[in-house]
């Protein structure tokens, strides 16, 4: 316990990060803020328009904007296919906005989909849902049809993944939109990754929840299908799930086989463009879970050099809700393990400051449990200890109960030097 985290090392000459001095937070925003500037100019520096003006829209290649009409721009995180515009998902927002005027009902809602899967692959959580709800109010419009259900389908996927970081994993909208792509997916309608991505949703609200029994179940579930389908992407998220409920059960050398499986199936250059379909770059989360299982297995060493790798890789990440987890795992808990409280407290309150500009909503919850516990230890008073518990009520109307045992024993440090 008296061994120190250490310090993140220079993992880029622009910018430098320890974790005993700066911000853990400072390395990604600077990187995002030189990758917006870079954004706005092409090759030869010539300023971009803006992207509210749709009037330079002819400006676009054809081939690239008959593609955005028909709705066939996803998100493709580093390499988007208009990665030098910094507002694609506002430009196609724009676009649908027209078809939807002119009564053009298929097109529009194919770029609604289209502006929040681009909103969702940057971060831009609130944008996506908005878009969401568009294309939704739209969708009575169209033909009932099997196009009309892949489409519908689409966006109540779209919808969850925006509410996952917003509400929750158990927010009832989150399980709401879930529960209607998981009907869509029932009557015959959708994709081998859609259905996925719904049964990975069930599968997380069902572990927030604490229900360890049916959520252990649905990734077993979760891990048939990858092994059956033999996709990467597939086995990399299933054995990821399986091994952070194990973590939570305390199965722990199980977790760390789970994990360590499904770090043999990473690709971030093709795996990373998937988060808007699991919520956060399901690269990064497998490191941040293995951080904890290394943890409670007694390996810091080694857990400090997945912490190590994990922040390296983060650098210049700019999703909110992958920063959030990382800043989380990889840097709060492991101060928590070994009570370096005064870090503890300095980067949650950075979390919880990152959570609410972004926002993200749930990583923001829990990370005001770790904030309040690190001062409630520190100055046990009776005002900082009503506040770690005021935390814990707030993380249980959310409808999480993931971590009572945790937070709860960890009630009894504070108590204990107050009444000391």
């Amino acid at each position: 316990m008296g061994a120190s985290w250490p310090h993140q090392r220079q993992s880029d000459a622009e910018t430098s990060l320890e974790w005993g001095g700066k911000s853990p937070f400072l390395l990604c925003r600077n990187r995002s803020r030189l990758a917006g500037q870079r954004g706005r100019q092409t090759e030869v520096g010539t300023p971009q328009p803006d992207a509210s003006d749709v009037s330079w829209a002819p400006m676009l290649h054809s081939t690239n904007f008959a593609r955005v009409r028909r709705g066939e721009v996803r998100c493709s995180g580093r390499a988007s296919l208009f990665a030098p515009l910094a507002s694609m998902n506002v430009i196609v927002a724009i676009i649908a906005h027209h078809y939807n005027k002119a009564g053009l009902a298929e097109p529009a809602v194919r770029s609604w989909l289209a502006a929040a899967e681009l909103s969702l692959s940057r971060s831009a959580i609130a944008e996506a849902d908005r878009y969401v709800d568009a294309g939704l109010a739209a969708i009575p419009r169209l033909t009932d049809g099997p196009d009309r259900q892949s489409l519908e389908l689409s966006l109540q996927l779209a919808r969850a993944n925006a509410l996952l970081p917003l509400k929750g994993q158990t927010a009832p909208e989150t399980v709401a939109a879930l529960t209607a792509a998981k009907r869509l997916l029932d009557a015959g309608v959708g994709t081998n990754l859609q259905r996925f991505s719904v049964l990975f949703g069930l599968c997380l609200a069902t572990f927030t929840a604490a229900r360890m029994e049916p959520s252990l179940s649905l990734a077993r579930q979760l891990v048939d299908v990858a092994d059956r389908h033999n996709d990467p992407i597939y086995r990399l998220v299933g054995y990821r799930v399986l091994g952070m409920i194990q973590v939570y059960m305390g199965q722990n050398r199980a977790a760390l086989e789970s994990l360590r499986r499904a770090e043999q199936y990473r690709d971030p250059a093709r795996q990373t463009p998937l988060i808007y379909r699991f919520a956060t770059d399901p690269n990064l989360a497998v490191l941040c879970w293995k951080v904890l299982a290394l943890l409670e297995l007694g390996f810091p060493d080694q857990a400090a050099r997945v912490g190590e790798q994990v922040m390296a890789e983060l650098a210049g990440h700019g999703h909110a809700t992958t920063v959030a987890m990382c800043a989380l795992f990889a840097v709060i808990w492991p101060e928590v393990h070994f009570g370096d409280l005064e870090a503890c407290e300095r980067h949650s309150a950075e979390l919880i400051a990152h959570c609410a500009e972004k926002p993200v909503g749930q990583y923001g919850v829990v990370s005001a449990i770790f904030h309040t516990y690190a001062r409630a230890t520190r100055e046990p008073t009776g005002e900082n200890i009503a506040a770690y518990r005021a935390a814990i009520d707030t993380h249980h109307r959310s409808g999480a109960h993931l971590g009572d045992t945790f937070f709860i024993s960890m009630l009894l440090k504070p108590c204990w030097r107050r009444a000391t």
